[in-house]
């Protein structure tokens, strides 16, 4: 259990870095210019703790999936990058199609939201794949 938490708190510590980087860095103009569309500042920091409170929920969903397929026979890192981009590809295809379809943002932003949500999802599972271990 203590190196399924540890696991856990890891993923979700690379999982937030590069979302971080994504959304306050990578897209802050693109945000910018699509004001529009999302909260005021306002609304944004009344709500951010629902921000801190999803990565932990999505790490311990990702690791404990990660986990029930885990084989002892194989290397961690090579499983790790496997699920990974299962997992991106899972979870980011669909969504940023479909926000894409019932939402008017430039082509940049899913595709981003994308390419950003496979880079957490393979760092993430190849920290999962080095650090866990049955």
């Amino acid at each position: 259990m203590k190196r399924f938490l540890g696991t856990v708190l890891a993923v979700a510590v690379v999982i937030a870095v590069i979302d971080m980087i994504l959304h306050h860095v990578i897209l802050m103009d693109a945000y910018k210019q699509t004001m529009h569309l999302w909260r005021s500042e306002a609304e944004m920091k009344g709500l951010f703790w629902l921000i801190w409170a999803g990565y932990p929920v999505f790490a311990s969903f990702f690791v404990w999936i990660f986990a029930k397929g885990y084989e002892k026979d194989k290397p961690g890192l090579g499983q790790g990058l496997r699920f990974g981009i299962l997992a991106g590809l899972l979870v980011y295809t669909a969504s940023n199609l479909m926000c894409y379809a019932v939402m008017p943002l430039p082509v940049a932003i899913p595709v981003a939201w994308f390419l950003g949500g496979m880079a957490e999802c393979v760092a993430g599972g190849m920290v999962a794949g080095i650090i866990y271990k049955p």
